[in-house]
C-alpha cells in the first residue's frame, strides 16, 4: 500500500517527543557529518543521544566539545548494536518519548523534513510498527538537492528494514520488548521487525532520504562480522521459524559462505558478501562450524527466548 503524508511546510500537528539515538564504536570520524546534518532537522521536539559503546578514539570528548546539545551515554565496554541501543531506548522510554529513532553514526540527514513527515505518518496510521527511509549510498550534490521538487511524502509496506535508520513508536517497544541482546550485532533488527509483524503491525519505508556510508564495522572486523552474520541468522531461524526452514537456512548459509561453486550467492546482497568475505574455504568453513556449534550450545536459551517473546505478544498492549 502507499499513502500520502502532509506536504513540506504544512503546519506541524503533533509535537510528540522524539529521541534520536546514535550509536558509535570508534566512529568519531563519522560524527561531525551525522550531528551537523541532524541540526538541520525541521521538527521542533527531539533529543539526540549518543551511545558511546566503549570507544577509545575520542568520540566522547569530540561530541562533548562540538555538539553540546547531544546527550551522551557512555558504556565502559562494547555492548554491540543490540545492547548499546537498548540502553538508549531504555532512557528514551523513561523520559516519555513517544517515538524513538535509531541511527548509525555513519548516517546523515538529507531531507530536513524527514522527522516531521515520519511523525505525521505515524500519527495518522497507528498500524505502523516500524518506519524506515530511502537509504542512499552517496551524498547528493547541492544541485541535486536544489533540483528535487517539494512533494508530499509517500510510504509503502516492505518485508524488512535496515537497522541503520529505524523510526519506532515507543508503545510498540513497551509491548514486544527491545532488541534481543544475544545477537550482539546483525539480525537483531530482523528479529524485532518480525516480532512487530507477528502482532499485526506494518513495516513501511518513507520516501525521505538518509545517507548511509555503510560497512565501516564489517570492513574493520571482517572475520568477526562474517561469523556473527552466520551465527545470528541461524539463531533467528531457530527462534522464529519452523524446523524445516531453519535447516534450509543453515544449508543456504553454508552454500553462500563455504561453497566455491555457490548456487545462491548474490554479489549485490550485502548479507551474502559479508558472510563470504574475501573467499577462503578453510577460513569460512571454520567460521561456519563455529556458528553452528554456538547455536547448539545456546539452543535451550534460544528456545526460552522464543517462548518469552510469544508470552509478551499474548498480552494485551
Amino acid at each position: 500500500m502507499s499513502a500520502d503524508a502532509s506536504p513540506p511546510g504544512a503546519p506541524q500537528q503533533s509535537r510528540a517527543l522524539v529521541y534520536i539515538i546514535v550509536i558509535t564504536f570508534n566512529g568519531c570520524h563519522h560524527l561531525d557529518l551525522c550531528f551537523r546534518s541532524l541540526r538541520t532537522t525541521s521538527y521542533p521536539n527531539f533529543q539526540v543521544v549518543l551511545i558511546d559503546n566503549g570507544s577509545s578514539d575520542g568520540s566522547f570528548d569530540y561530541t562533548h566539545a562540538n555538539f553540546p546539545e547531544v546527550q551522551i551515554l557512555r558504556n565502559e565496554a562494547n555492548l554491540g548494536f543490540a545492547g548499546g541501543n537498548n540502553r538508549g531506548m531504555e532512557v528514551a522510554l523513561e523520559k516519555g518519548a513517544k517515538y524513538i529513532v535509531l541511527l548509525n553514526d555513519d548516517t546523515a540527514i538529507i531531507d530536513v523534513d524527514w522527522l516531521s513527515e515520519a511523525v505525521g505518518v505515524a500519527e495518522r496510521d497507528p498500524g505502523i510498527g516500524m518506519l524506515g527511509f530511502n537509504l542512499l549510498r552517496s551524498l547528493p550534490t547541492a544541485d541535486d538537492r536544489a533540483a528535487r521538487p517539494a512533494t508530499a511524502a509517500r510510504y509503502h509496506e516492505v518485508a524488512r528494514l535496515d537497522g541503520c535508520a529505524l523510526f519506532i513508536p515507543a508503545n510498540l517497544l513497551k509491548y514486544i520488548g527491545l532488541f534481543d541482546e544475544a545477537y550482539f550485532a546483525y539480525a537483531e533488527e530482523d528479529d524485532l521487525e518480525f516480532r512487530a509483524t507477528r502482532v499485526g503491525m506494518k513495516i513501511v519505508e518513507l520516501d525521505r532520504r538518509i545517507y548511509h556510508f555503510g560497512g565501516g564495522t564489517s570492513k574493520r572486523f571482517p572475520a568477526r562480522s562474517s561469523y556473527l552474520q552466520m551465527r545470528n541468522f541461524i539463531r533467528y531461524s531457530i527462534k522464529n521459524r519452523s524446523l524445516i526452514r531453519t535447516v534450509a537456512r543453515i544449508c543456504r548459509i553454508f552454500d553462500v559462505a563455504c561453497n566455491p561453486c555457490s548456487i545462491s550467492f548474490d554479489p549485490i546482497d550485502e548479507t551474502h558478501t559479508r558472510m563470504r568475505g574475501e573467499y577462503a574455504f578453510f577460513r569460512n568453513l571454520k567460521l561456519f562450524c563455529s556458528a553452528v556449534i554456538w547455536n547448539i550450545l545456546h539452543f535451550v536459551e534460544t528456545l526460552a527466548a522464543r517462548t518469552r517473546d510469544r508470552e509478551k505478544e499474548q498480552r494485551k498492549p
